[in-house]
């Protein structure tokens, strides 16, 4: 489990603001694969979710739905969001450790890119 591979816990996000979550975990999750530091939530409301999705990805128009994921990769560095209805994660780490993240990730949730 994410538990398991977290060496970090003093992750600040600035993009939860005043959102209202029913369960989260944010650190660094290091596995014998990748590293990663990640943002998972669980919110009251799916506009929650939504306006975390909205802000991160700095869009200027309202989500009519409720699911959306996007993947960034630049030479060095990497990041993905999804989430779908109340849930959401998003990760960050080297590009390099992005395909293996995204595996791991894919055994820890139902979401998937």
């Amino acid at each position: 489990t994410l538990e398991n591979h977290k060496t970090d816990d003093t992750l600040e996000d600035k993009y939860i603001k005043d959102l209202d979550c029913k369960e989260s975990f944010v650190g660094t999750v290091k596995t014998q694969d990748c590293e990663f530091e990640i943002f998972a939530y669980e919110f009251e409301a799916v506009e929650d979710a939504q306006r975390y999705y909205k802000e991160f990805n700095e869009l200027k128009s309202e989500i009519e739905r409720n699911y959306g994921a996007k993947l960034s990769a630049g030479s060095f560095n990497a990041k993905c969001i999804v989430f779908k209805g109340q849930n959401l994660y998003r990760i960050s780490c080297d590009s390099n450790e992005l395909d293996n993240a995204v595996e791991y990730l894919s055994t820890v949730f139902s979401l998937k890119l």
